[in-house]
């Protein structure tokens, strides 16, 4: 139920000129498209509104234009990075020129052939927000220091839309709705009853792709009737369901697909722990001529096909000497562990870890789920 004491939704969205989405990292394919249908609103309205993510802008999303899309890595000197929407495996090199009062930014793809790229999008990078929404569950550690002092001081208005709780308040009040599987769903019920014809069909088709995604398209066992009369809503409001599925699960390059056949062959699955594993080599990169950057998309393959699994293991060869493991988990025992690891990471949906060199990188695999079990 949403807190009473919350402003509302869309009158923070009128009432701020300037507005940073924070998504949540971990729920990236429904904060994202939620954080997405916010700022078509916040242009509705005339004001401008961008999102930050910590993690990868998955390439599925890439339809519903999220050029919209700022970076920022935490860190001691809170330095903002421009991020580009793209499919990370189409770009082989960045390079830059500088001038008086500007720079020129430069994409060159794995050929070799220049992009020019200097009509970036007009994404904002100096943090100068008038207000923050805080999508989903967002870690503290996802936000630069620097804005969660002026959010704190009061100096930047906030405000969270949580399916439960935040883990850390960041904002000072929370709009929660604990019926909703996604927060899209959360999204699409307050709009439903702040602002009803705030839901254009773009806001309408990023929603609903946040729902589709959330609920694995409404085939998740713990989907509840409430989810599916949310999707018949959005779809009402001429959501483009056909573009979405056809988006997120029907359209998969063919060195995605060779790439996913090669890791289902060595898919291993031990009921006892709930646990499943497979590996990436360098051949298989060679064979299937997928890149590197495929890697994420196998694993969020395995999760959507294995939602049986506590932890799913990703080992991944990197040349010869080096190797990393993407891990999926939603328990808390193996999150825990993997947060004892030393050069382990998050990444949007999953844990980077660093796996130490080992001659069989099935060895390398073999000992981190010893720790995972």
């Amino acid at each position: 139920m949403a807190n009473p004491t919350a402003p509302h939704l869309y009158s923070f969205i009128q009432q701020h000129h300037t507005i940073l989405c924070v998504a949540a990292g971990r729920n990236g394919f429904d904060t994202l498209p939620a954080a997405r249908a916010l700022v078509h609103i916040a242009e509705q309205v005339g004001n401008t509104a961008r999102i930050a993510t910590k993690g990868p802008v998955p390439p599925v999303l890439a339809f519903l234009d999220m050029s919209a899309v700022i970076a920022f890595e935490p860190s001691s000197q809170d330095a903002p990075s421009l991020r580009i929407a793209a499919d990370a495996s189409t770009i082989g090199r960045v390079s830059y020129r500088r001038h008086a009062n500007h720079v020129d930014i430069y994409l060159s793809a794995p050929d070799g052939e220049r992009l020019e790229a200097h009509a970036l999008p007009s994404a904002q990078t100096d943090l100068s927000w008038d207000g923050v929404v805080f999508v989903g569950d967002v870690a503290e550690e996802e936000v630069p220091a620097s804005l969660r002092e002026d959010v704190r001081e009061g100096r930047i208005a906030a405000l969270a839309i949580c399916v439960k709780p935040p883990t850390v308040p960041l904002a000072p009040v929370s709009l929660i709705d604990e019926g909703a599987r996604s927060v899209a769903e959360a999204i699409t019920r307050i709009l439903k009853k702040e602002r009803e014809e705030a839901i254009t069909n773009t806001v309408a088709t990023a929603l609903l792709t946040g729902l589709i995604a959330a609920t694995q398209n409404f085939q998740h066992p713990a989907t509840r009737p409430q989810a599916l009369f949310a999707a018949a809503y959005l779809i009402g409001k001429h959501a483009d369901k056909t573009t979405i599925v056809r988006h997120l699960y029907k359209t998969k390059p063919i060195t995605l697909i060779k790439l996913w056949g090669y890791v289902l062959a060595k898919f291993s699955y031990d009921p006892a722990t709930s646990i499943g594993h497979s590996t990436i080599t360098n051949d298989d990169f060679a064979r299937s001529g997928a890149p590197r950057a495929h890697a994420a998309q196998v694993l969020l393959e395995l999760k959507n096909n294995f939602a049986q699994a506590r932890v799913l293991v990703l080992a991944v060869e990197r040349g010869a000497k080096a190797a990393v493991a993407l891990v999926y988990t939603a328990d808390a025992s193996a999150t825990r562990a993997l947060g004892r690891l030393p050069r382990t990471r998050r990444r949007g949906l999953f844990f980077l870890v660093s796996l130490p060199h080992d001659p069989s990188l099935k060895n390398a695999l073999r000992r981190l789920l010893a720790l995972l079990r």
